[in-house]
């Protein structure tokens, strides 16, 4: 089963349309959502979550769909905590095998809470995850996993950077090509599964050799180091 976590701002818009694209089968649907103070924000709040409602039971899922007010009326830490306990709960009672994550709506202070507690889970649960978020009009949508945030330039070694460097400079290379008077090719190998296994670089058997492409991480993270002169 997949879970589907939804930030909830005025508009239903950006939950319906990622279900319909995506489908309802073997999904669950978790919506968290802030009780606004002022009459008119909570009004609209609540004809997003009516509109939503009435489409799950007009598609015979409103079974699987859950909403959850998130309290803001306390310190980030403690609305994190709330929001991982909420997530948690449900990977482990309904046996979730893969998060997806949709940062569409809501305060920012939620939708931040919501990537830091699912980034939490998800890695200690071993939980695959994807997030996704779109541009204020709706037109542009962005997917992103959490070795993105969980990627640290401090973290890569010297000998993997400069291994990590060739590899997007060449956009792809051989082992062959990556083997040196410093760098074995052995060491070669053990370093390439090593970015493989940060989603840095994937490889793939060509003919008799294999070849390594950096992951758009991978060149991200090289960019980076080049800014900040690691």
């Amino acid at each position: 089963m997949k879970l589907c976590v939804f930030t909830l701002g005025f508009t239903a818009e950006f939950i319906v349309k990622p279900l319909l694209e995506a489908g309802v089968d073997g999904t669950y649907i978790l919506i968290l959502y802030v009780n606004p103070e002022d009459k008119y924000s909570r009004k609209r709040v609540e004809e997003a979550l009516r509109y939503v409602e009435d489409l799950a039971k007009k598609g015979g899922f409103i079974e699987r769909l859950e909403n959850f007010s998130v309290n803001l009326n306390s310190d980030f830490t403690s609305i994190v905590y709330n929001i991982a306990a909420i997530i948690t709960n449900e990977i482990r009672k309904k046996e979730i095998k893969y998060i997806y994550a949709y940062l569409t709506g809501g305060m920012r202070v939620l939708v931040i809470a919501t990537m830091i507690a699912i980034k939490l889970i998800a890695e200690a649960l071993n939980t695959p995850t994807t997030f996704h978020v779109w541009s204020e009009d709706g037109v542009h949508r962005y997917t992103f996993d959490l070795s993105v945030a969980s990627t640290n330039v401090k973290n890569i070694s010297k000998a993997k950077m400069e291994v990590l460097r060739k590899i997007v400079a060449l956009n792809g290379a051989s082992y062959h090509e990556l083997t040196n008077e410093k760098r074995t090719d052995a060491t070669v190998r053990k370093i390439v599964e090593l970015l493989r296994k940060n989603n840095l670089v994937v490889c793939e058997r060509r003919g008799k050799r294999t070849f390594c492409k950096p992951t758009e991480i991978g060149k991200l993270l090289v960019e980076v180091s080049k800014l900040i002169g690691a």
